[in-house]
């Protein structure tokens, strides 16, 4: 099972990322892929608990999970070739598994944020250290995974993460103004 490289990835990346080098295994990569979305959904379940709104809480987390892990799935393939653009050395195993190792501290720490913004008090403040914490080493998780899954150096993990939030941004601006530029021309031909 993959509860050792779970832990792994909590307590020292730089050995959960080597050994997943080593090992190429998917089967252990799409086991992580799952607990981390099933605990950013539950995440959601917990931290809206007190809303009270149960079945829409519960269809909103089962979404955000299936949607998370399709994303994730796919930006594994992104990862792949933009890594691989770059001069990096790596096939889809390895794009996936850059990708899916550094949510596991994140959702780790959204798990233990949602656990203590229900207690009354200093919740969001221990929510606040907690999603810090996690989140510091699951951003650098992301870049040293990059780093060592596809052979290159700190700078080339850099301008591929960097690429790769940039085409997401570029590809939403460019969405949303398709979808919102026929309105806009209505609205500037009616006042005319």
């Amino acid at each position: 099972m993959c509860w050792d490289r779970l832990q792994e990835l909590l307590t020292e990346p730089d050995v959960g990322i080597l050994k997943g080098k080593r090992e190429r295994n998917l089967t252990k990569t799409l086991e992580l892929l799952i607990i981390e979305w099933f605990l950013i959904g539950l995440s959601i379940l917990i931290a809206t608990q007190p809303l009270g709104l149960t079945n829409t809480i519960i269809s909103v987390a089962v979404i955000v999970a299936l949607f998370g892990m399709a994303g994730t799935l796919f930006y594994g393939f992104l990862t792949q070739i933009v890594m691989n653009v770059l001069g990096g050395k790596g096939k889809y195993y390895e794009g996936l598994t850059a990708m899916v190792y550094p949510k596991i501290p994140v959702s780790v720490g959204l798990f233990v944020g949602s656990i203590f913004l229900n207690f009354t008090g200093v919740g969001m403040l221990l929510a606040l250290v907690a999603g810090i914490v996690f989140m510091v080493l699951g951003v650098s998780t992301l870049y040293r995974g990059m780093k060592e899954m596809f052979g290159v150096d700190m700078i080339h993990a850099w301008i591929g993460i960097s690429v790769l939030i940039l085409s997401t941004l570029l590809a939403l601006y460019a969405v949303l103004l398709i979808q919102l530029l026929p309105q806009l021309l209505t609205a500037s031909l009616t006042n005319i």
